[in-house]
Order: structure tokens, then sequence, then C-alpha cells
């Protein structure tokens, strides 16, 4: 009988019973792997002194953390805008700072494992007075949007890295000074401030495109200056049937502060403006999974006495449920999910250190303060706000780099694993006993097999009994996992 066969007729999941099944289990793996290999030890990868690749306790869950330089990495780096893809990889975009004044946008991609699938992919070269670089991640491709002295522009980036002419996104805006980009894979929609140009459109405009960048609407009036007021930090998602919910911050005058929402249609057709609902002056709006949306709310960010607040919104943006805590942090960041991560990238004293606080959809602390980096780096340096993304696999990517050596630039992924879980579909069952069987007895057939996960990763997922490497070891601790849950 093969290990396929205890299987065929029941895919154990987490928690079966599997009764005289977990011997038998037992005895045939340990056949099916030989005496000879019995207490063979199979050495792990040998990598480059910069990567790391290890297993981490989050919570009462195993992550693999997965640490990578840089390619070829410019003297300085600014700018950074990470975000996370559908399949819980990323895309990040970042500005060359070495040819001052002379900047260049670059952009590269990364799949689940943390592997590089695009760039450095050069997308742009200009001198700017100040710049607001995004990206959105549309399809198979990536729209990277900016904003420069002389107006707002986009390109977009395909799977192979062909980058499309520089396109404006709205002619009528001499300045954007922040945009933000969402999309539900149909509509492209954009919200960008307009604060230096005294000419209407004056605060925080809008437009709808097709995917690849053609224009649905004009300008849209999302919160323009009106009665001496003045708005700015636009935020969008996307909700059910298209619709989009727009968020911006009146700031002026001092007695009309305060995050105003506003509902829209793929037509580009506007709602009217009304509070969110929030005692806070500022916020922004994420999309939810289940058509409602997450709203940030605060105060200030980082300084001491400020707050932030987290409220879980309905698909009419009435709250559920909300959370408020210090926000002592340098940056926070959202999933479809309603998860989130606030990143710490400074000390009140000492030097400087770079960690992140994970909390669930309901708002509770999964890890406090998880420190993310590893040697040579001796102290990481992340000032940024939007340098770090959370997938909705639970996966949490960073930006950062070594605060002693100027040209050492890192991204470091931290993705949810479950122990034993061979062919990485994010479940220990009985489908990975024969990939698990394969793993010990064939490295090079098992990397074959499934080229979509590292060599690096594979003693990390099949190591069981934490000694750092897969062997028959682990045989054991694999059926339990198999019988109990991992």
């Amino acid at each position: 009988m093969t290990t396929t066969d205890l299987f065929c007729s029941r895919a154990a999941q987490p928690g079966a019973a599997l009764g005289p099944g977990a011997a038998a289990l037992r005895a045939a793996m340990r056949s099916a792997t030989g005496i000879a290999v019995w207490c063979a030890m199979i050495a792990p990868s040998v990598a480059s002194a910069q990567f790391v690749h290890e297993k981490v306790m989050v919570g009462a869950r195993d992550y693999y953390l997965y640490q990578q330089p840089f390619p070829d990495p410019p003297e300085y780096v600014g700018e950074v805008r990470v975000v996370a893809t559908p399949d819980g990889g990323c895309v990040m975009v970042y500005i060359a700072d070495s040819l001052i004044p002379i900047k260049q946008i670059l952009l590269q991609a990364f799949d689940s494992w943390g592997r590089r699938t695009l760039g450095p992919i050069p997308v742009d070269f200009d001198e700017y007075r100040s710049i607001s670089l995004t990206v959105l991640p549309v399809g198979e491709d990536y729209w990277v949007a900016w904003g420069n002295s002389g107006g707002a522009w986009f390109r977009i980036v395909d799977s192979d890295g062909a980058v499309t002419p520089r396109r404006q996104l709205d002619a009528s805006v001499e300045h954007a000074e922040l945009i933000s980009l969402a999309t539900n894979n149909t509509i492209v929609a954009a919200v960008y401030d307009s604060l230096d140009d005294p000419t209407p459109p004056f605060g925080v405009s809008g437009r709808l495109f097709t995917p690849d960048g053609t224009p649905l609407t004009g300008t849209l009036p999302i919160g323009h200056d009106a009665g001496g007021q003045a708005f700015w930090t636009g935020t969008l998602a996307f909700g059910a049937d298209a619709t989009i919910l727009y968020a911006y911050d009146c700031f002026f005058p001092h007695a009309a502060r305060g995050t105003r929402f506003r509902f829209g249609g793929s037509d580009g057709s506007l709602g009217s403006a009304f509070l969110a609902p929030s005692r806070l002056p500022f916020g922004s709006v994420y999309p939810g999974s289940d058509g409602g949306y997450t709203l940030l709310a605060a105060n200030g960010v980082g300084l001491p006495g400020n707050v932030a607040e987290v409220s879980w919104l309905d698909s009419n943006a009435a709250v559920l449920r909300r959370v408020s805590f210090d926000s002592d942090f340098t940056g926070i960041t959202f999933n479809a999910r309603g998860e989130f991560v606030t990143k710490y990238a400074y000390t009140n004293a000492g030097p400087p250190e770079l960690s992140v606080t994970l909390y669930d959809s309901a708002g509770a602390v999964i890890a406090h303060r998880l420190s993310l980096y590893r040697p040579p780096a001796e102290q990481a340096w992340s000032s940024g706000s939007r340098d770090f993304a959370l997938a909705d696999s639970g996966a949490v990517w960073t930006y950062w780099r070594n605060a002693l050596v100027l040209d050492e630039h890192y991204i470091t992924l931290l993705r949810p694993i479950s122990p034993g879980d061979l062919n990485a579909d994010d479940l220990t069952n009985g489908f990975d006993v024969d990939p698990f069987v394969l793993a010990l007895t064939n490295r090079e057939a098992y990397i074959a097999a499934f080229p979509h996960i590292p060599p690096e990763a594979i003693d990390i997922l099949g190591d069981l009994n934490d000694d750092g490497v897969l062997t028959n070891f682990d045989i054991d601790p694999f059926v339990d996992a198999l019988v109990n849950g991992p």
C-alpha cells in the first residue's frame, strides 16, 4: 500500500481522527524513506550571508521570514511605496536619488514566497520638486502614478516589464501632492490633491479609467474649495457593485476640521458629502472583502498623546465595531479582511529599530513589537509610512535599509505557514503525504515537482520537531499534525 492509498478515500484534515491509520501511515512513510536514510540529516540550502530564511513564531502561528537585499541598490532610496498583490506577493516603487536633481522611478515585483518576478524596471526619469508616488496591481499589470511640478502622471508596467508612454492623470491639475489609486479590475479610480494651484480645481479631485488607461470621466470634484474651506489627503475604496467610497479631510477652518465621506458610482456620479463616523480630524478609508470598509482616523501620528481609531464599516459606511489606541507608530496598513499592522521605525533613545505589531480583524494584538530585521544589519532604518504592506493572506512586506550602510537596502517577507504543508496550499492534510515523502527521499525531484516553492523554504515547511531541517525525525510529528492539526 502506498501513502497515497492510505488517503485516497479520505483526505485527512487537521483534527480528523485517523485511529489505527496513524500507525500505518508512520510505518508506510518509514518504509518509503528507507532504513538507510532514517537517521540522515538533510542539510539546509546554503544561502548568501545577506539572505535570511528562517521560521519564527508569531502569536500562536508559524511564519516564514525571508530577508533579501536589493539587486544593484542605488545609494539613496526614497518615496518607497509597497503594495500587496492579490496572490500574497507585493509590488514596490521607489525613487533612486543618486542622480540628484534628476530622479529615477524604479519598480520591483515579488511572488508570495519573496522571489523577485520583475525588476528593477526603470519607469521614468524627471526632475521633481516633490513627489507622491504610488503603485496599484491591476490584473497582470501595475499602474504607477506620481505628481511633480508639471502635473500628475501615470504609466502602466505589464508582467513582462514593458512600460507604456507617460500619460497625464489629469491635465487640469498643476501639481498633485497626494495620489491614491483603487480598482475592482474593471475600473481604475484615482484621487489626488491640488493644493498649490490657486485656480480651480482646488482640493481633492478624482477621475475614472479603464484598466488600459482610457479615461472614463473628466475631473470629478470630490472635495473642492468652498466657503473658505480647504480639503486634502483623499483616499478611496471600492465596495460592492462598483460603488466607490471617497474620503478626504477638511483642515481649514479649524471649526470645520474632520473627515468627509462621499459615495460615487462607476459612471462618475457623486453623492452628497457627509461627515465620517469619527471624532478625530484625519482619516483614510480601505476596502473590505465583504463589501464594507475600514476607516483609520487619527489626531496625529508618532507623537506622545496622539490617538488612532480603527472602525470597521458596513457597505453604507455605518460603524460595526471600533478600537482605539495610542498612535505612536510610524505607519499603519490594512488588508481586505480588516486585519492591520502598525510599524515602528524608531525608539525614543538608542539606535533605530524596525518592528511591527500585528492585529486581527477584531483589533486584538497578535504580536507586539516584533523585530523584522536580521544580521548582517545591526540597525534598521525605515522612516516611511507607506513602505510596508499586509496581504490578504496575512503576509507582511517591509522595505528598510541598514542604518549603518548607505547603499544596503532590504525587503523582508513575513509569511504565515502551516507546518508540514509541503504542497504549499496553506493546509496540512493528507495531500501533503506524498510531497513530504518526496522531499525526504529526493530533494531534487521535489524541487522539480513543486517549482513554486523556494528550495530554501523546504526545511522550514517540513520541520515539525523544530531542529531546523526536514529529516525522518519529522515523520512522527507530521503524522501527529495530520491527526490533531499543526
